[in-house]
């Protein structure tokens, strides 16, 4: 197995975490060097990015449909209490006013 294929193996194992950009400046440093080099791995880097945009928007679809749900259930909630704390507030000055005549 020669130098350049090593490589090439190694790229392909960091392509994922490279994508998500999670690895190192150095790591990067490398990795856009061999792609620069090598049109195996360009390819296989731009067919690889193209699925995980597909892929990563998707699933922030998905997140923000789940973020607008449960932000309406917080924000409904957020109102009852409201309601609730107004009614035993209007309560309790009826009361105040009846038992002491303020």
């Amino acid at each position: 197995m020669n130098e350049k294929n090593k490589e090439c193996d190694i790229i392909a194992d960091l392509l994922p975490l490279y994508l998500e950009e999670i690895t190192k400046p150095e790591t990067n440093c490398f990795m856009e060097e061999h792609l620069a080099e090598c049109e195996n791995c360009r390819k296989n880097y731009q067919w690889m990015k193209s699925s995980f945009t597909e892929v990563f928007s998707e699933e922030k679809k998905r997140k923000k449909g789940k973020k607008a749900k449960m932000f309406k259930k917080v924000k409904w909630k957020m109102v009852m209490y409201a309601y609730v704390f107004f009614l035993v507030a209007v309560w309790l000055y009826c009361v105040t006013d009846l038992l002491f005549g303020f």
